[in-house]
């Protein structure tokens, strides 16, 4: 979403009994999601491989391989790959539900491609208002 990041949803809140949404993500440099708060649902990070610029509420800072991101419901949140390889991590949403915007809104994987960007009508037509 946002530009050609490749997100993978591996738990899904209608198989969690609701308690949350599980996704692994490929971020390439130069892509990551804007900034975006979720109504009832906190949204935690766990990176993988690489690093990751995050925007917390007012706080900006970077996130390494190993580091853990928490944000709670309400917060304003963003994250941005500045780097020159792709960063890698999981996240979830709990409770669960958000994650199912991917999987409505998502594009098929095509072999060899790279995943489209989404322009600013398509970040509009999936996110709530």
């Amino acid at each position: 979403m946002g530009g050609g990041d490749v997100y993978t949803v591996k738990a899904i809140a209608a198989n969690t009994g609701v308690a949350l949404g599980f996704i692994d993500a490929t971020v390439p440099p130069g892509r990551g999601s804007d900034p975006h708060a979720h109504r009832s649902e906190s949204e935690a990070f766990y990176l993988l491989s690489g690093e990751l610029e995050f925007l917390d509420g007012d706080r900006r800072f970077t996130a390494r391989q190993g580091d853990f991101v928490l944000v709670p419901p309400g917060i304003s949140h963003s994250f941005f790959n500045r780097g020159v390889h792709s960063a890698r991590m999981v996240f979830m949403y709990s409770p669960g539900g958000p994650e199912g915007m991917f999987l409505d809104a998502g594009d098929e994987p095509r072999a060899g491609e790279s995943a489209p960007a989404w322009g600013p009508e398509k970040i509009a037509e999936v996110l709530p208002a």
